[in-house]
């Protein structure tokens, strides 16, 4: 049931409202779910897709900027978690043991942040794509309720730690309604 999903473009356009700016000076939009209770604000003029791949709801959220062929990229995948995986502390550990087992990468803990009066670990690993460049993903991940929140950041690897202080503020401004 707890399946990674890397980085994804997908189709279908969402609602966006409002325009505040981030501590950066960056101009966002407020961003309402349709699908599932949540909001958060992301950058104006990043493209929005919302799908279903493989059973997790995904709200895509891509930068218009193009790096070495790639869109960077903040999606939030959300699922139903079965009610005998309600133990969130489990649920974490073994969001992350999945991502080493299946990615065979070693897993980088490069910071956290609070969501929803929860602490998240954000966790980091290099992607290879062939054909492209190499790649970071960062990920973080929410249990609340009977719901998973998985988070993740991919970009092109030397930007991550230009793009995760907005990734954070994204998370930061996450609300769960």
């Amino acid at each position: 049931m707890l399946r990674l999903i890397y980085a994804l473009t997908a189709t279908t356009a969402l609602i966006a409202v409002s325009a505040p700016r981030t501590q950066a000076g960056t101009a966002v939009t407020t961003f309402k779910s349709k699908s599932y209770p949540y909001s958060l604000v992301y950058p104006t003029g990043w493209a929005l897709h919302s799908t279903v791949y493989k059973g997790l709801h995904v709200d895509a959220f891509i930068s218009p900027t193009v790096k070495q062929q790639f869109h960077d990229n903040v999606n939030i995948f959300a699922s139903t978690i079965p009610s005998s995986l309600s133990n969130p502390a489990a649920l974490r550990q073994a969001n992350e043991d999945q991502v080493i087992s299946s990615s065979h990468v070693k897993v980088t803990h490069v910071g956290s942040v609070r969501v929803n009066r929860q602490t998240l670990t954000m966790i980091s690993w290099p992607e290879a794509v062939t054909g492209r460049s190499a790649l970071v993903v960062t990920q973080a991940f929410l249990p609340a309720s009977n719901r998973a929140y998985y988070f993740t950041l991919t970009t092109v690897q030397g930007d991550e730690k230009t793009l995760r202080p907005l990734f954070a503020q994204m998370l930061q401004a996450f609300h769960l309604r």
